[in-house]
């Protein structure tokens, strides 16, 4: 089938663009009514608009709120009826796309409260968080009790717990000095000092 269109009095040389677009919507039409006209329609003619979603990676870490050391954690994410399921490596990170929208997600670890949080996707391509989870049970280092015993009047008491930013693990043997007050202590093998 072959369609000619004429234009009486209708310079083509000098309307070069506006006779390209004519062209084209008869040859988009024509394509149409064959389609129709064949019975078949195997495709649609999609006019394509960019896409507004944004991609975005979260790359978490997930650290006991008391001492900072990485806490391997099983994490699982729910987007709009999508559950995925997570696990951290053995530094407590991990790093997974966002999906579009609202995504919840809860945190469980062993020996810690579980805790639900929620993201959502926005200009920052990668989001890089810290989850800080709390122990169920305060180190016996760190318990209260402990601390009290070691107070003595007149003296200063330094306590708490040293971890490599690196590999966020404990570490043994560090010394820890108050200058002003000529303290020193040295962490145990689970890098708590008292």
């Amino acid at each position: 089938m072959v369609i000619i269109a004429s234009f009486p009095a209708f310079s083509f040389c000098r309307y070069r663009r506006f006779a390209i677009r004519i062209v084209l919507c008869l040859l988009i039409s024509a394509a149409g009514v064959f389609t129709l006209w064949s019975g078949k329609q195997t495709s649609q003619l999609v006019f394509a608009q960019p896409s507004r979603e944004v991609a975005a990676s979260l790359n978490l870490t997930v650290r006991d709120s008391m001492t900072g050391v990485a806490v391997p954690s099983d994490l699982s994410s729910r987007n709009k009826d999508r559950l995925q399921k997570f696990a951290t490596n053995v530094d407590g990170s991990l790093t997974y796309q966002l999906s579009d929208g609202r995504n919840d997600l809860e945190i469980h670890a062993v020996g810690y409260t579980d805790l639900t949080t929620h993201f959502e996707v926005d200009s920052q391509s990668v989001k890089n968080i810290t989850v800080w989870v709390d122990p169920l049970e305060f180190p016996t280092e760190l318990r209260p009790e402990v601390i009290a015993s070691k107070i003595r009047s007149g003296q200063a008491l330094l306590h708490g717990h040293v971890f490599d930013s690196m590999t966020r693990q404990p570490v043994s043997g560090a010394h820890v000095y108050l200058e002003c007050a000529g303290v020193e202590a040295e962490t145990n093998n689970r890098g708590y000092l008292l």
